[in-house]
């Protein structure tokens, strides 16, 4: 018994510690780290407050917030159209209104249920709908109509875009259509076998469709009459178009989400789900659909290629779905929560991949403000996304392979280099701004200053080269390496350049002085440099599989870094120095702690050698391209 005890109360210490941990974790808003330690306190001695800690906690790492606050099930949910105002419907009857998370109003009436609740397109109006077989329109708080008419249980509504009308649907199989101001019902709309389980209008207002059990899409006119009749294997649960009324998507038991053209051609099936799928749901934008499913999971496509991009995570079935004006996403689960996550934000955990291109990947690079992450590959195309979801909002193409890219500090333009030429770009331009030609061999590297008025440039013509961004006049030409000049970094100050060369030597250059000013010799051809941010530090990448530390001023190695199983291609600093990364042949980055080399951690996901590393302006995430044809995304948060 005194043993028992004993491990008892080493548990309840083992579990204070881990809460303390968690709390200081939290406080730093290091929700990644505050999640893990909170989970472990609850494993270590078990308390409900603890557990919901920990699911905050994680809610915040993923961008995701929890609003409790049902007494049971949340079944459905609807952003007004200002983005700012969430209604969440109940299986307890109620419906509720959030600001900014928090709960303003609690809207009763309904006796059973709520199954179904949209805002008019004013904002002036919800609708809710109700096992009850009613609906109830609802303003300011309060209820200013009943609408009765439906038999049995309504399980969804939908408001036409001008608001001139309002349709629902449910389990006694018809479709119904009111005016807002007129209660009165009208004759419903008949054809259906089965429940009908969802309703949407065209964005032009000219459709409405509306999806059953009994496996069939119907279309209406405004008046009513009936159009085509699009008929499926199993039961539907959700429909929606898009904004721009081109693509309808629609699931439900199949698992799979079909999205279709207007004229009922079928363009993409989607697949991922393990269970029904109980809701889709385009952004604002329509580049991205969201699906919910009772496998307890939501998901983010892409609507450009059609591909997964994200998961998020709740303890029971996902019901509803719904897109706030500012890409916020919110979730509404049988566990009797809602999610509220923001897709474009950092995940703080999570690895994103960029595909689509059909050649090596051989440089990426971060736009200066952290949201755009520029790619270059061997197939001749540039691309620029957006970063978390994987979007790809620019693509340049080129009759030739790419082999470097930059972004200026500016943000104000990028450059790209292929064959002999170097292109600079401005953002969203169709064509470029300028070309810089001067180089008498293949430009290997790019780099713009951190005032973005030079570019320094390296070639298999074993030159250095600096530009003047503005006029494209060359103003630097410095040789002396033997053979091809593979990279170059810029000091902190701007005024000096290293450059590596598979002569077997990094050359320190200022860029007032004709010869180097320092050379560092290696065993094997040298691929990458970098400089450390405080401006005394080089790191090296070799063939030999070895990362080396330099004392640029003394000239002297201070470290050597081993564990590759390949040549070293590519390494960075941190923005703070505190990390030092490098991947090579054998596809994988290695982390290493800036002030002594020692080995933090490696990131194993690339299939082939890693080509390139670019680190967040504000670091915390890192960027790698590979021959792999992809980019990723990591994140390496100290």
């Amino acid at each position: 018994m005194r043993a028992e005890a004993l491990a008892k109360e080493v548990r309840r210490l083992k579990a204070l510690v881990l809460e303390l941990k968690g709390d200081h974790a939290a406080e730093k808003a290091d929700w990644p780290r505050a999640a893990v330690c909170l989970a472990a306190s609850y494993e270590q001695e078990p308390q409900p407050e603890r557990r919901d800690r920990a699911l905050q906690a994680l809610a915040h790492a993923w961008g995701t917030r929890i609003l409790a606050g049902h007494k049971q099930a949340v079944t459905c949910l609807a952003f007004a159209p200002d983005g700012k105002t969430l209604a969440s419907g109940s299986a307890d009857g109620t419906a509720g209104l959030w600001i900014k998370s928090k709960r303003v109003a609690t809207l009763s009436g309904h006796t059973k249920g709520v199954s179904a609740l949209g805002f008019s397109p004013d904002g002036k109006l919800l609708a809710t709908a109700s096992h009850d077989s009613t609906l109830r329109l609802w303003a300011g708080g309060q209820c200013q109509a009943t609408l009765e008419g439906h038999t049995k249980g309504v399980l969804t509504l939908a408001f036409a875009p001008d608001g001139s009308q309002l349709a629902s649907a449910g389990k006694d199989k018809t479709v119904r259509l009111w005016v807002p101001s007129d209660p009165t019902p009208r004759k419903p709309l008949e054809g259906h076998t089965k429940t009908v389980r969802a309703l949407a209008w065209s964005p032009q207002g000219d459709l409405l469709v509306s999806a059953s059990d009994d496996g069939s899409d119907r279309l209406w006119t405004p008046a009513g009459e009936p159009g085509p009749v699009l008929q499926h294997d199993k039961p539907l649960r959700t429909v929606a178009f898009s904004p721009d009324g081109a693509r309808v998507a629609c699931a439900g038991k199949g698992k799979v989400i079909q999205v279709w053209s207007r004229a009922g051609k079928l363009l993409a099936t989607l697949e991922g789900h393990k269970r029904t799928v109980t809701r889709v749901a385009w952004s604002r934008d329509g580049l991205l659909l969201a699906s919910g499913s009772e496998d307890g999971t939501a998901r983010l496509w892409s609507a450009q290629t059609n591909t997964a991009l994200k998961t998020l995570a709740h303890e029971d079935a996902v019901v509803d779905l719904a897109w706030s004006c500012d890409t916020a996403l919110a979730t509404a689960s049988w566990d009797r929560t809602l999610g509220l996550a923001y897709p474009t934000r950092s995940s703080g955990e999570d690895l994103l991949r960029l595909a689509g291109h059909k050649k090596d990947v051989i440089a990426v690079a971060w736009d200066p403000e952290g949201k755009r992450v520029a790619s270059a590959s061997k197939d001749g195309t540039l691309r620029v996304w957006t970063t978390q979801l994987g979007l790809e909002r620019e693509r340049h193409e080129f009759d030739a392979p790419l082999t470097a890219l930059g972004w200026s500090p500016t943000a104000s333009e990028y450059a790209s280099a292929s064959g002999k030429e170097i292109t600079l770009w401005q953002p969203g331009a169709a064509k470029p701004r300028l070309t810089l030609a001067g180089h008498e061999g293949t430009v290997l590297s790019v780099s713009f200053a951190r005032d973005g008025k030079r570019l320094a440039s390296t070639s298999e013509d074993k030159t250095l080269r600096v530009w003047d961004v503005e006029s494209g006049k060359l103003v630097v030409a410095r040789s002396g390496h033997e053979e091809t000049v593979t990279s170059l970094s810029w000091a902190p100050d701007h005024e000096r350049i290293a450059t590596c060369s598979t002569d077997k030597s990094v050359r320190i250059w200022n860029l007032e002085s004709e010869a180097a000013l320092a050379q560092l010799a290696h065993p094997e051809s040298v691929w990458d440099v970098s400089w450390a941010p405080d401006g005394k530090r080089l790191a090296s990448a070799c063939q030999d599989k070895v990362v080396r530390v330099w004392d640029v001023e003394a000239g002297v190695k201070l470290l050597e870094l081993k564990g590759h199983e390949g040549n070293v291609h590519s390494l960075r600093w941190s923005p703070d120095g505190a990390l030092l990364v490098s991947g090579g042949d054998d596809g994988v980055i290695f982390l290493w702690q800036g002030s002594d080399g020692k080995l933090l951690g490696k990131l194993a996901g690339h299939s082939e050698p890693v080509r390139e590393l670019s680190f967040h302006p504000k670091g915390g995430l890192l960027a790698s391209a590979a021959w792999d044809r992809t980019v990723r995304v990591w994140d390496v948060e100290a």
